[in-house]
């Protein structure tokens, strides 16, 4: 969160800028494959090392040395979906069948208590990026406390915690009662089908209430906390106070998304909405299933077979013989409204009912920035089972160079072409109509403005559209920095929450935020960048956009 030069305050949010996949390694810098340590963490020196790492991107210089910063971690800055309470992690072994020459088992070491392991890291992370922080004790405990406030003068207060180990059990992170559980809904419901002991095919409407409650029953057990009893009072009593004193807007930092992502759902919808291209839309989605992309979809609607494998990771817990498809699993995701990740708070919905509360009652306008899911999302929050009085909104950043949906929605709805993006995105606003905005194809950051009557938030992307075909990450991993040249960038959305009208997100036709270029204070405009041919002898297609003379060799 910083005040760039520009005409109002602003801050800004972005996901993973720092240590995505933190504890693995392999290609995942922009043009190198020399991380260091080149395997996975789990000394101090290696967390320093691969920190280190990160700072000697020149992006990350210029951003570090630009502005200042409020970090927060996630996973991976220790390992994967690691938990405090009972101390381990599904990415850790403490003792390892493998070596450095020969990994097994995702371990090239012996790793240890896992209390070490993630002190070692929460010291490495402190000492890269140090926070102001409170005196709460961690003797015995993971080194957890970046609870963070930031009064930001008579406008709003800033109020970030740990969403990611502290408070999470074991049983809540990685098992909902199945032992090598995927981490997501699939799963779940692949569970309900196997309790119903049917083909998910032919449900009625008494079965998938049945599967339904099922889920419910997992995602709303009380047991499964995020934040905790000590958190939550923080919450209650910073915000409290910030609203007895009245200022505008609460503003809450959770690493993980708090709403549900239901995403697309039934995308056969999308023929009433574009009768003109209904034609070509049902054909594709009635091809859908013999690309590797097409699991992801429902193909089967219109009477089309469906491929009867799932991932074994998450047909492996069932005894099924035709278990459901991943494809046929989302679609009902978007009939029974259940969002596909319960690493998020959707799998800890009794104490997001909770949150929901102490937003409701303690706030005077609650906006909620996560992170996570590498994908750009802008929700209201609303109680479960209620579409009216949302209690906020929640602006999730996509990642800076980490896959998403793009990925799997470029592959998948190619015969789409240049619109399967839009499709994707709109059918999941279809699905799901808490969900005001969603970006799954570009990466970039949140910018926003925030004054005592309204805040705008403008998501900033980055266009490769003319550059590549595939989404922006993996075009821009090819791309070296050069130092005091813009990527070409745009800006896809503004929405607008206006002070007093709780949980609104209404979408202006123009984008209003104004961006100074550090380098020489000259604007830029926040617009699609044109598409340029590329030369045929020398690359200057980045050196026109920004209108800089091209340096050819």
């Amino acid at each position: 969160m910083h005040r760039p030069a520009c005409k109002h305050p602003l801050y800004t949010i972005a996901s993973r800028a720092h240590c995505i996949q933190h504890e693995y390694g392999g290609n995942l810098f922009r043009g190198t494959n020399q991380i260091q340590p080149p395997w996975e963490i789990v000394t101090l020196t290696d967390y320093r090392r691969r920190h280190a790492l990160y700072a000697e991107d020149k992006g990350l210089q210029k951003l570090r040395s630009s502005v200042s910063m409020i970090a927060q971690w996630d996973d991976h800055e220790f390992t994967n979906n690691p938990y405090g309470r009972g101390m381990g992690a599904d990415n850790h072994q403490p003792i390892c069948t493998g070596n450095r020459t020969n990994p097994a088992a995702q371990c090239s070491t012996d790793e240890g208590i896992f209390l070490e392991r993630a002190n070692r890291a929460a010291q490495a992370y402190f000492e890269w990026l140090p926070l102001r922080r409170g005196p709460r004790s961690t003797q015995g405990q993971i080194d957890t406390d970046l609870t963070v406030v930031v009064e930001w003068g008579d406008v709003a207060t800033f109020l970030l915690q740990d969403t990611r180990i502290e408070a999470r059990p074991a049983h809540g992170t990685l098992g909902l009662q199945e032992p090598d559980f995927a981490l997501s809904m699939f799963t779940i419901l692949l569970g309900a089908a196997a309790s119903l002991n049917s083909d998910v095919r032919t449900w009625t409407a008494s079965d998938f209430a049945n599967a339904n409650a099922y889920a419910e029953g997992l995602v709303n057990d009380p047991r499964w906390e995020l934040l905790g009893a000590d958190q939550r009072t923080i919450l209650r009593d910073v915000f409290s106070a910030s609203k007895s004193a009245g200022k505008v807007w609460q503003v809450y930092g959770s690493s993980v998304v708090v709403s549900d992502q239901i995403l697309a759902g039934d995308m056969y919808k999308l023929m009433e909405s574009h009768p003109n291209e209904a034609t070509q839309i049902k054909g594709l989605l009635d091809a859908l299933y013999p690309s590797g992309g097409g699991t992801y979809f429902r193909a089967s609607k219109q009477g089309s077979p469906c491929p009867r494998t799932c991932p074994p990771t998450l047909a492996s817990p069932f005894a099924l013989p035709d278990p459901p498809t991943c494809s046929e699993m989302l679609y009902i995701f978007g009939l029974m409204k259940q969002g596909w990740n319960p690493d998020s708070w959707t799998g800890f919905k009794h104490e997001r009912a909770m949150l929901y509360d102490l937003l409701d009652q303690h706030t005077n306008n609650a906006v909620v920035l996560s992170g996570d899911v590498h994908d750009f999302w802008a929700h209201q929050m609303y109680r479960d089972g209620s579409e009216t009085s949302p209690v906020g909104i929640n602006l999730v950043a996509g990642g800076v160079t980490a896959n998403g949906w793009g990925s799997f929605v470029g592959n998948a709805l190619s015969g789409l072409g240049d619109q399967r993006y839009n499709y994707f995105e709109e059918a999941c606003m279809l699905t799901d109509p808490g969900l005001k905005y969603a970006g799954v194809k570009d990466k970039g950051f949140w910018v926003i403005k925030a004054n005592a009557t309204h805040h705008v938030a403008e998501a900033i992307m980055i266009n490769t559209d003319d550059l590549s075909p595939t989404p922006t990450n993996s075009a821009l991993s090819l791309s070296p920095i050069t130092d005091g040249v813009l990527a070409p960038y745009y800006c896809d959305v503004s929405l607008v929450t206006t002070a007093g009208q709780r949980g609104s997100l209404v979408k202006q036709s123009s984008c209003e935020i104004e961006i100074l270029a550090p380098s020489s204070r000259r604007r830029t405009a926040s617009t699609p960048a044109k598409a340029h041919p590329k030369a045929t002898v020398c690359d200057c297609l980045l050196e026109e956009k920004i209108g800089t003379a091209c340096k050819c060799a």
